[in-house]
């Protein structure tokens, strides 16, 4: 209605009586009020649809709801953001709690940068000052730069399908990086755990599908200031938790290279495992939606050689996969498609 009016816009869900789509509700609005300060003031549509009839009606449902809410802990994350583009983002405030906190996570998501080597760098350092296990998605640069992230973690897909184990590894803490990973598993882990949640990222979008009670720190990963000298805190960190988590990665790796290593038919699960241990160094790899990048979540396995993965998500990811591959190897860099037939041929007039 407004064209271009308008920063941002979004069309609601219809209301519903549900603690899930409350906080739905509360996330978007939040997400709204961002795109009015970040990074400069404007207007934003919120179109709300509402089923028939329109009149008030008296619903009791509403007061059953209600009492069940601590609207205090509901509310928690509610307040004024940072109207200012920081050059370096202080993150001195969230230190103290995190590293009073010996069962947190960093989930590494979907992410393309320029600049990997510091991408990588900063979240190494900040995995490194906290004791926290980096949980990577494989669209993201983290496996390709494995020689220097011991704490990284490339199997949790699998590890969390151990219902017992899943139970054992949940964190307190969540720290988001980018978007939200592939994994259909993670996220229902995630979405089981009580938490409390961080997300990182500069852009004034909502990038934690969860809904749930979510910190925003509104910075590029690049431009943190991580120069911190570890305190007393820092230095008497519990580490069982990330011994646990990297121990039973290990046995994971290991049960997948034997696998594969013994496995001489080239099984299309095996296709990613090959790449990410053979593919040249500095290779681009564009990466297709549903199966090559299930299988990619699953099998990359971490390595030196800093491949740059590229890829299109969301609701019409599958379009212009081919051509998107063709504009990547431009200027004839060797590149690697890695695609499914039916993404394939929807794009075939890519040529």
């Amino acid at each position: 209605m407004y064209s271009n009016y308008c920063r941002w816009y979004t069309e609601l869900s219809l209301p519903s009586l549900d603690i899930k789509m409350l906080s739905y509700l509360r996330q978007t609005i939040i997400t709204a009020w961002d795109h009015t300060l970040v990074p400069y003031r404007g207007v934003v549509h919120l179109n709300c649809p509402f089923r028939e009839p329109l009149a008030p009606i008296v619903t009791p449902e509403i007061n059953t709801l209600s009492s069940t809410i601590n609207f205090d802990v509901f509310f928690t994350n509610i307040y004024q953001g940072d109207k200012k583009i920081l050059v370096k983002y202080d993150l001195s405030n969230y230190l103290e709690y995190w590293l009073s906190q010996s069962k947190g996570i960093i989930i590494a998501g979907v992410f393309n940068t320029n600049n990997p080597d510091l991408y990588c760098k900063q979240i190494f350092s900040l995995s490194k000052l906290l004791k926290y296990p980096i949980l990577a998605e494989a669209l993201c640069p983290l496996r390709n730069y494995a020689q220097d992230f011991p704490n990284l973690i490339n199997t949790y897909d699998i590890l969390l399908r151990n219902d017992k184990l899943a139970d054992e590894l949940r964190p307190d803490v969540v720290i988001q990086i980018g978007e939200f990973p592939t994994s259909k598993q993670l996220r229902g882990w995630v979405e089981d755990s009580k938490v409390e949640y961080f997300v990182i990222d500069n852009r004034p979008d909502n990038l934690n599908p969860l809904h749930n009670n979510t910190h925003y720190i509104r910075a590029n990963i690049h431009d943190l200031d991580m120069e911190y000298e570890p305190n007393k805190l820092a230095e008497n960190l519990d580490i069982s938790y990330l011994v646990r988590w990297k121990t039973d990665n290990d046995i994971i790796d290991q049960k997948i290279i034997a696998y594969f290593e013994s496995e001489e038919e080239l099984l299309e699960a095996k296709i990613s495992f090959i790449l990410s241990k053979k593919l040249p160094e500095k290779t681009p790899i564009f990466i297709a939606n549903s199966m090559p990048v299930r299988y990619a979540e699953f099998f990359w396995m971490p390595n030196e050689r800093q491949l740059m993965p590229y890829f299109n998500r969301g609701a019409n990811g599958i379009e212009g996969t081919l051509s998107t591959a063709l504009g990547i190897a431009y200027q004839g860099k060797s590149s690697v498609l890695l695609t499914g037939d039916l993404a394939l041929l929807h794009d075939t007039n890519g040529w």
